[in-house]
């Protein structure tokens, strides 16, 4: 199920595997890109609360995310599980690449957001991703092909 967005993101629902993937289409990853596409997710009706949001960054080369969008951004998703939006249970993880910038950010979001460790990762493949969140690789495969 693809959905585009008129962000730097599109998201694909794969709710058979639990999981929601968000691909950054672009070089640059800022608070407002974050803000906005997690706006559009939660506000899709196929959207289900207890999914867990996958975000490959890979094609990110410079992060401008400052205090003031990591404190938004840490508001807005605390607002989405009070409001039933996003489940508390949901994980998230990060594909990244090799910059230290973009491993930073995940860094200090992963220690400001006040949640468990274990529902935060940051990885360097969808593999890792897939491995970590112990989804079956038949079916992560067939839904990520399908």
């Amino acid at each position: 199920m693809d959905r585009s967005v008129n962000v730097a993101y599109t998201y694909d629902l794969h709710p058979e595997i639990g999981i929601l993937l968000i691909r950054n289409d672009g070089g640059t990853w800022t608070g407002e890109d974050i803000l906005a596409s997690a706006e559009a997710v939660v506000s899709d009706e196929r959207m289900e609360p207890g999914l867990d949001w996958v975000y490959d960054l890979r094609t990110v080369r410079e992060v401008v995310i400052g205090v003031e969008d990591m404190e938004c951004v840490l508001e807005r998703f605390s607002t989405y599980r009070t409001e039933g939006r996003v489940a508390s249970s949901s994980a998230s993880v990060i594909v990244r690449t090799e910059d230290v910038n973009l491993h930073l950010t995940p860094t200090l979001y992963k220690h400001r957001a006040g949640r468990p460790e274990e529902l935060f990762e940051v990885v360097q493949t969808l593999e890792a991703a897939r491995q970590y969140l112990g989804i079956r690789k038949a079916n992560w495969d067939a839904a990520l092909t399908g």
